[in-house]
This record gives structure tokens, sequence and C-alpha cells, in this order.
């Protein structure tokens, strides 16, 4: 119990001054207010700058060739969800490679497999199984040109590589073929590897069928640059970090203009 007059710590510390948040609210909308024409012209010349650069720089054209992975038709494909999500992943790899590349530049003047590589990006959509090949160049025909013209380099090599693996089973069987007859094998037995043969035969003529080539088509629209959407961007850029560095200044430099 205290005397009259006496006071506690708990009210000692119930009347000290609490920190007062209008008055914080109040001195950065004072240092906005006062900095308004600084701000307003660092995001008109930000923005028109953004804008004049954007109009001045060569259009680009992006267009979109696709290939869908169907159904495994042969014997050497896995429909396991797994295996399929590795085999496009193998796929998009593939479609960078020197090789794919040095065959689309074949089929197209002027172009090379190093100035394709600086042109051609891949994209793999797993959930439709299919891989999707962009390019970009200077004019739409020659963006989808050169889309076109990898897709179909890569289909050429897959199906040849496709073909070389039914060939060598082919083969392998009919050596296997031969042993058989060689120690008297049984009819059905005889039967059934002239069967599979029959099968790969089939196979070796529809390989490379399971992928399907949707052609890109030339871009009605520049991909870049956009100047509208370049300047809308910059005008939010530039205002945003115009107010950060104003505030930013008015803590590290105090002012002696209010009471506080």
């Amino acid at each position: 119990m205290t005397e009259r007059g006496e006071t506690t710590p708990a009210g000692l510390r119930s009347r000290q001054p609490q920190p007062d948040e209008p008055i914080e609210i109040r001195r950065s909308l004072d240092a906005l207010r006062r900095a308004w024409k600084v701000i307003a012209l660092v995001v008109i010349v930000t923005t028109a700058a953004v804008v004049a650069v954007s109009v001045i720089l060569p259009n680009t054209y992006k267009a979109t060739a696709t290939i869908v992975f169907q159904t495994a038709t042969t014997p050497f494909a896995s429909t396991d969800v797994g295996t399929r999500q590795r085999e496009l992943e193998t796929f998009q790899r593939l479609l960078g490679t020197r090789e794919v590349l040095q065959a689309a530049a074949g089929e197209i003047p002027g172009e090379t497999a190093d100035s394709l590589d600086k042109k051609v990006s891949s994209s793999v959509d797993q959930n439709a199984d299919i891989i999707g090949v962009s390019a970009f160049a200077k004019t739409p025909r020659g963006a989808a040109g050169i889309a076109n013209a990898v897709a179909h380099a890569f289909k050429a090599r897959q199906t040849q590589t496709e073909r070389d693996q039914l060939v060598a089973a082919e083969a392998s069987l009919r050596t296997q073929l031969r042993f058989a007859q060689a120690r008297g094998a049984s009819v059905q037995e005889l039967n059934a590897i002239n069967g599979t043969l029959a099968d790969l035969s089939i196979q070796v003529a529809s390989a490379g069928s399971d992928l399907e080539i949707v052609p890109a088509e030339p871009p009605s629209a520049p991909y870049s640059p956009r100047p509208v959407r370049n300047g809308v961007l910059a005008f939010f850029a530039a205002l945003f970090l115009g107010i950060v560095a104003v505030l930013a200044r008015d803590r590290l430099v105090p002012r002696v203009g209010n009471p506080r």
C-alpha cells in the first residue's frame, strides 16, 4: 500500500508518452506534398523515356509451333505418367541440340545453328503431352518459318531414331528365328516370332507417327516492344520508387518543423 501522492511504477509507465501514429502519417504526407513536383517530374521523364525507347526499338515477332506427343504405338514407348514426363523433358532438351538446329538451319536461308540457338526456345505442357517450339524474328513469316523448321527437324530426328531401334529389333528377331529353325523349334514358337516380325515391319513403316506437328502461324502483332505496356509499367515503377525515395530521405534527414 502506498501513501497519498506517491506513484507506483505502473502508474509512471502508464503516464509515459506513447508513439503518436497520426503524427507519423501526417509527417509522411507532408513530405510527399513538399516533393510532389519532384515525384511528378521523375515519373513523367521516366515514362516518356521508356515509351520513346520502345518506339525506336525494332519489332520482334514470336511464333510457336506445337508438337503433340500422342499415345505410344511402339514396343519401346511407355504409357507410364512418370516415364512420359521424362520423355517430354528429354525431347525439350533435344530440341536445342546442335544436330537439330543444323538440320533446321539448312531449310532457312541465312541461318546457322548458332544463330538459331539465340532465336529458339521450347516449353513443355506435361498435362497435355505438348511441346511448344517458339521462335523470335524480325518478321512474322520469319518467326513462323523458324519455329516450323525446328519442329520438323526434331520430328525427323526422332523418327530416324525410332526407326533405327525398330530395325535393330527386327534384325535381332530374324537371328532368333534362324536359331529357332536350326534347333527344330515348335511351330507355335516359329509362328510367334514371325508374328512379331510382321508387327515390327508395320511399326517401321509408321515410325514417328506418335509425334504430330501443329504448324506455327505468322503472328499478327509484334511480341516486343510494346510501348503502351512498357509505359504503364514504367509509370507505376517510377511512382513507387519516387515515393519510397522521398519517405526515406525524410527519415534520414529529419526536419524541425513540428511539435515532436
